[in-house]
């Protein structure tokens, strides 16, 4: 678990900024005492979170500008609202018996509702090194439901705690460790412009296979009618293993990942009249979409 100390002293750095804006008070021994001789921590937040541009170097760049994280509350131009948090969970974290590191995430709501979310996007593109500019999308706005979000450092092989099962790693084969992903969630709505394509998505709805983003007589439910009562889960196992190009001895982040069943519905617009009206283009459900043995090796190129 040397790998695990590194990673508590990393966060511990990158918190301490934090801890001075908002001029937090040390713990003596006897209150430190009390906290590590409990059974595990559980940490209540609160956020909105505002990141101007992010940009990827390789030999072009790829930029995302105008990035907005708070609660479910969208304002009329689709970005987060500004007065609404990410708020009423906590996480709850714990190194158990067989050296597993677990975190759980868990609403705080007095009614117990899953953790509501927003996020927006002003612009993603991709840049070149003469100044060519090409834009990807625009104006995305989504907002949902979060259920379900279990993040555990696996030591043993074996998470029980799934909503549809573990997937298989073969610790055997010279996987020593392997990150755990387990999350159940909705999207109430989703609207993004794909500019390149001149294609708009508008009212997507995912929801559980029981959810009914898809009603059932066939035709798509309007945004929100199908969300909350089921909810999309994910399974991911993630780990460092080898590469087919690379072949024995090399070494690649391995993302594997099942999905169970859920419903998808969306409106679709293409191309714009001469006022920039977009036209639409219909609308398109999709039904008991899963993924089931889904696996990404990740690694660099020289």
């Amino acid at each position: 678990m040397k790998g695990l100390k590194k990673i508590a002293l990393a966060t511990a750095v990158a918190a301490a900024p934090f801890a001075v804006q908002a001029d937090m008070t040390a713990l003596d021994d006897s209150a430190m005492g009390n906290v590590t001789g409990q059974s595990g921590v559980t940490i209540e937040l609160q956020t909105h979170v505002n990141i101007g541009k992010f940009t990827y170097f390789d030999e072009g760049t790829f930029n995302v500008s105008g990035i907005e994280i708070g609660g479910g509350a969208l304002a009329a131009d689709g970005t987060v609202e500004d007065t609404s948090n990410l708020d009423d969970f906590a996480l709850v974290i714990d190194v158990e018996a067989d050296g597993d590191a677990f975190i759980h995430l868990t609403s705080t709501h007095p009614q117990g509702a899953p953790v509501d979310f927003g996020m927006s996007v002003a612009e993603a593109s991709l840049g070149g090194q003469a100044g060519e500019n090409t834009v990807l999308l625009s104006n995305l706005g989504l907002s949902g439901d979060l259920a379900q979000l279990d993040i555990r450092v696996d030591t043993t092989g074996d998470s029980p705690n799934t909503r549809f099962g573990v997937i298989p790693v073969d610790l055997a084969n010279g996987v020593a460790d392997v990150l755990r992903v387990d999350v159940a969630f909705d999207i109430d709505e989703l609207n993004v412009d794909v500019d390149f394509l001149a294609l708009g998505v508008r009212n997507m709805v995912i929801t559980g296979a029981a959810g009914e983003a898809i009603a059932s007589d066939g035709t798509k439910q309007a945004p929100n009618e199908g969300a909350g009562t089921d909810f999309a889960a994910a399974n991911l196992a993630i780990y460092s293993g080898e590469s087919v190009v690379h072949g024995a001895g090399s070494s690649a982040l391995v993302i594997e990942m099942d999905i169970a069943p859920m419903d998808i519905s969306m409106d679709l617009t293409l191309g714009s009249d001469g006022s920039g009206t977009a036209l639409p283009l219909g609308s398109i459900g999709i039904d008991n979409l899963a993924l089931t043995n889904t696996k990404a090796v990740i690694y660099g190129h020289n």
